[in-house]
């Protein structure tokens, strides 16, 4: 589910767990070249998203406790550090800024503005449950009843049984604990910043580890009450009654989640939409193709089309999206159907170029507005790409 929208959260996830396994691994067995490893894999994380800087501090802890040297500790962190450096030698070369948008007071925020990167933080500050002590006593309950409140799919609702495991800390394996308050590190720094649940994809793994652990300990002693004597021997009750739990958990999440089974005909519709939308050729496929051929560089475009909005071409490259406030339900608020006014804004924030697709509903009731404003630059049999005349 988190892959359809995250898949960089998923790498990201991939690489940290790795690099902890791999950490507690020089732990026990205390061979440099698992130390080596980890830094390798930790820097493949840096490299896939800057989230993982923030953990480079938790890292730089947990490398030191499983090695308990500094001079190891600072190759862990050079190693990681020199991995992960090419993404953001590229980003500063492209945008003045190795961590863009984020510090845009000492690097610049191109292409954002400084409202841009405002209304980002505002919007990360409105997700969530709140920051309460309260909600974060509600939080296993929010993140699977309200889980569009962390811009999220439905959470497994047995994910919630990782939450129970941290009451029982002082009790646990001496060797869990660590990840234990690792986990329940994560999980606080996430609720107390942005609740966005793919920021926790790093930690999905111990997330998704401790619930089966949580379950499994509930299950066996489970077993041991309820099944007969003759059952419950040493070894074999507590895996039977494991087993057979579990395998219950899993039955019971997949009739819960699985959309074929809960919601028949809606989950045939989109099905086939899907096959439809996968038959036709790319809506904006010319346009881009166009853009990558012209002169066009260091430019906005404006696209009328759902999603963001705003695509930056430069060295002859399309670069990115803009995700900032002017987005496109922002004028579909602001108009109400009404053009007017809509080139002059555009102006306003320095838009070069409006690219509208046909099949829009907005594009077909403005066409005859904007053809009559604006000249075409581009036009083919699914998009329009007309030109903004400077603001004098």
């Amino acid at each position: 589910r988190l892959s359809a929208s995250a898949y960089i959260d998923l790498g990201l996830a991939c690489f940290t767990f790795a690099a902890i396994v791999c950490l507690a691994r020089h732990g026990e067995r205390r061979r440099p070249a698992l130390m080596i490893c980890a830094a390798f894999l930790f820097g493949i994380g840096l490299g896939s998203k800057y989230l993982a800087l923030g953990y480079l501090l938790p890292m730089a802890v947990w490398a030191w406790y499983h090695s308990r040297s500094i001079q190891r500790t600072l190759l862990f962190l050079s190693i990681a550090s020199i991995i992960g450096l090419p993404w953001y030698v590229y980003n500063a070369i492209h945008t003045g800024n190795p961590i863009s948008p984020f510090a845009g007071d000492l690097f610049g925020y191109w292409p954002w503005r400084a409202e841009d990167a405002v209304a980002q933080i505002r919007q990360l500050d409105g997700l969530g449950s709140g920051r309460s002590p309260l909600a974060l006593l509600k939080l296993p309950y929010n993140l699977t009843a309200n889980h569009w409140d962390f811009s999220s799919p439905p959470t497994p609702w047995i994910l919630a049984a990782a939450f129970p495991c941290f009451l029982s800390l002082p009790w646990m394996d001496r060797k869990l604990r660590p990840f234990a308050v690792l986990l329940l590190a994560a999980i606080l720094i996430w609720f107390f910043s942005a609740q966005e649940i793919r920021y926790l994809a790093a930690f999905l793994p111990l997330w998704c580890l401790f619930s089966v652990w949580f379950l499994s300990r509930l299950f066996a002693h489970a077993g041991r009450a309820a099944l007969p004597r003759k059952w419950t021997g040493r070894a074999s009750g507590p895996l039977l009654a494991t087993s057979s739990g579990l395998v219950l958990v899993l039955v019971l999440y997949h009739y819960h989640s699985n959309q074929w089974l809960v919601f028949p005909d809606e989950a045939v519709q989109l099905v086939s939409n899907r096959e439809a939308f996968l038959k036709k050729r790319l809506p904006d496929y010319g346009l881009i193709d166009y853009l990558r051929s012209s002169e066009i560089e260091n430019r906005k475009i404006y696209h009328m089309g759902n999603g963001a909005l705003l695509t930056y071409v430069r060295n002859n490259r399309i670069i990115g999206d803009y995700f900032g406030i002017m987005g496109y339900q922002y004028f579909l608020d602001k108009y109400e159907g009404d053009p007017g006014g809509f080139i002059e804004d555009l102006k306003d924030e320095d838009i070069s170029f409006l690219a509208a697709r046909r099949d829009m509903n907005v594009f077909n009731i403005w066409e005859t507005y904007i053809r009559n404003r604006l000249a075409v630059e581009y036009e083919d049999d699914r998009t329009v790409l007309f030109v903004i005349p400077e603001r004098t």
